[in-house]
């Protein structure tokens, strides 16, 4: 039996068909004119909602993404610099608005990678640099090109001026980590430095000098010294990258704060320098909070260094505070790090000329930097010209020593003494000595590791105990010089407990906060002044314990009295609050007398004799003889033995020996 369906039923059904597919076809235009408009405006969130359920580009990129999971990528995480967050989740350690797409992308990977993708689309320009999403992120683009095998048709490729002429300009061909290690005369430059030299193709190392830098650092003003402090242990300061040439971080480095610097070449691949290049453009333009311990020069730059090599977790293994020599070890057991070039500082430069003087050579330098060339040159003429040339080229490394020093600024400008100099120089017609500075036979990151614990065995006045003791970092007066300098001591956090036999209790003996000693030979070229500072909580009885301040200035001298020795004189003091003392607090002051020596390249002592007047006791005199011997056994094991004495007019007299096992860790 056949069926007929009414004419006018089959005419209803197609209007009912044609209605429904205009209207559908109105809402999903009405949709993408909307999605457009919102990447038109730059509200990428908004963006993002509006491509679900759209024949957009853009939604099929997010879902082949999410599919994927790629805000989980290693290389994303290292990307947007995310951390766990403190409880749950994650962050990241950027703290520029300017940095993140989404209004969520410092905590929600996926929000940020959505909106990143969705900003690929949208000509906006953005802060503060006023670029184009895909010119502003120019590594996250690459990256997600990759991954995603963008479109070129659905998805126009911009061409990114800007950013093509900075490529030009570096034109890279390797990367190399920039290390000043530690000068023991200034707080700021003791833990060392890390920076990054984009090595341009074609250049070779006489003009490596012409190759640019990343370094990371804090934007400091003009601020005291209580107010450095409290802002680089909280965040105060805003740490950001900066992109110079290296003449002027090595003029920094090696002639203002008079650092050696080695240079470490990174094995990295070619595609892996363009990402970290690519990286460092779009991470300039942004910030960070500067924390001295953690997030810190060093720090950020293996961060940057990481979005290359995500898999090797470089930054993983710092938590509680970064020292720069530490990152290069790092970077050294991950097995990146290729040759070194050791680059001597301009102080060692002005050694190594002294070092070829006679005294009678060395005394006409001095003479001439202070009344000028013109009164010597009868004594100057009376030389050889090969011993004239020695005699000069040293007076214009002092001369430039002395200007850079005392001047707030690098200053190129060549003062009219150092020009008569060279002129006079020039008429000697021969070339320079060579200089031939030995490199050091163990790098820094071959030396002792920055932690260490302590287990000791001691006799104060025939009661025994035990130390048990952990320093946080990271190098003392007498642990092994491989690796670092001899004559300076910077430790955080090194605290110590001891368990006596008698009374079976653990009590707290000390706990330095910060330890800083610095040996700084003084001559007739360098009148540097020594120092030292330290503060913690000490031990005064059982159950009584004080704050201290302690710390003193005075002079050094290197001697071969023994082997590498720096004799030291000092006036020294300490100021300590505890309600033990029937002021509340005691100041004591006095003369302090010691030595330092190496006698062999892994035994050194420290020899020192002091007397403490008491200011608030009738001026009683406290004298204190010490002997400290270290003896290392390997790198980073050593044995420690401390004899010291201590005896006062009114106390009764201590002796204490101690002999400690030490591993650096």
């Amino acid at each position: 039996m056949t069926t007929y369906i009414p004419l006018n039923h089959i005419r209803l059904l197609l209007f009912t068909i044609i209605f429904f597919c205009s209207f559908s076809s109105a809402s999903a235009e009405e949709r993408v004119n909307n999605l457009s408009e919102e990447l038109k405006n730059g509200n990428l969130d908004q963006a993002v909602r509006l491509s679900q359920n759209s024949n957009h580009y853009l939604a099929e990129l997010i879902q082949r993404a999410n599919r994927l999971k790629l805000y989980k990528e290693p290389t994303w995480t290292a990307l947007v610099h995310y951390k766990p967050a403190r409880f749950s989740g994650q962050i990241s350690e950027v703290d520029g608005d300017d940095f993140f797409l989404s209004r969520q992308g410092k905590t929600e990977p996926k929000a940020e990678l959505e909106a990143t993708l969705a900003g690929f689309f949208s000509s906006k320009l953005i802060p503060p640099n006023k670029l184009t999403p895909q010119c502003r992120f120019v590594a996250r683009y690459k990256w997600l090109s990759e991954k995603l095998d963008f479109d070129s048709k659905r998805l126009k490729v911009e061409t990114c001026e800007q950013f093509q002429l900075y490529m030009k300009g570096l034109d890279p061909e390797s990367i190399t980590v920039i290390y000043p290690t530690a000068y023991p005369n200034g707080p700021s430059s003791m833990f060392g430095h890390t920076s990054l030299r984009v090595d341009k193709r074609g250049h070779n190392q006489k003009t490596r000098m012409l190759d640019y830098t990343f370094n990371f650092a804090a934007m400091i003003d003009n601020e005291n010294s209580l107010s450095y402090a409290v802002k680089g242990l909280t965040g105060g300061f805003t740490g950001r990258y900066t992109i110079l040439p290296y003449y002027m971080k090595l003029r920094e480095y090696a002639q203002l704060e008079n650092r050696d610097i080695w240079e470490y070449k990174l094995k990295l691949s070619e595609s892996e320098i363009d990402f970290i290049v690519r990286h460092a453009y779009e991470i300039a333009p942004t910030y960070y909070d500067y924390y001295f311990f953690t997030e810190n020069c060093s720090y950020h730059l293996l961060t940057l260094i990481e979005t290359a090599m995500p898999e090797k977790g470089l930054s993983k293994e710092f938590n509680a505070w970064v020292i720069p020599i530490d990152t290069i070890k790092s970077m050294d057991n991950s097995g990146i790090l290729q040759e070194a070039t050791f680059q001597p500082s301009h102080r060692s430069v002005i050694e190594y000329r002294r070092a070829e003087l006679n005294p009678m050579e060395d005394a006409l330098v001095l003479d001439m930097t202070q009344d000028g060339l013109e009164l010597h040159l009868d004594t100057l003429n009376s030389l050889p010209i090969e011993r004239q040339a020695k005699v000069l080229d040293t007076l214009y490394g002092y001369l430039r020593y002395l200007k850079l020093k005392n001047a707030e600024a690098l200053d190129t400008k060549i003062t009219n003494q150092e020009r008569k100099v060279l002129l006079r120089r020039s008429k000697l017609k021969i070339a320079s000595a060579e200089i031939n500075i030995p490199t050091p036979e163990i790098r820094p990151e071959n030396g002792h590791n920055t932690a260490r614990l302590e287990l000791g065995y001691g006799d104060l006045n025939h009661r025994n105990f035990t130390r048990l003791g952990f320093r946080g970092a990271y190098h003392d007066l007498l642990d092994i010089s491989e690796g670092y300098a001899q004559n300076y001591q910077l430790e955080f956090f090194n605290l110590r407990l001891r368990h006596y036999t008698d009374t079976k209790q653990l009590e707290l003996e000390e706990l330095r906060l910060i330890d800083i000693f610095s040996l700084a030979p003084r001559s007739s070229y360098f009148k540097d002044t020594s120092w030292r500072f330290s503060t913690g909580f000490k031990s005064i009885t059982t159950e009584q314990w004080s704050y201290y301040m302690d710390g003193g200035a005075g002079y050094t001298k290197k001697t071969n009295f023994l082997k590498n020795s720096f004799l030291y004189a000092f006036i020294d003091g300490d100021l300590s609050f505890s309600p033990n003392y029937s002021n509340g607090h005691r100041l004591r002051i006095g003369p302090k007398l010691g030595i330092l020596a190496e006698p062999t390249r892994r035994w050194k002592l420290h020899l020192y004799g002091q007397i403490l007047t008491d200011t608030g006791s009738g001026n009683e005199n406290t004298t204190i003889l010490n002997l400290q011997q270290n003896i290392a056994f390997t790198k980073d094991n050593a044995l420690r033995l401390e004899a010291k004495n201590s005896k006062s007019e009114t106390l009764t007299e201590e002796t204490q020996i101690i002999l400690s096992l030490l591993h650096y860790f």
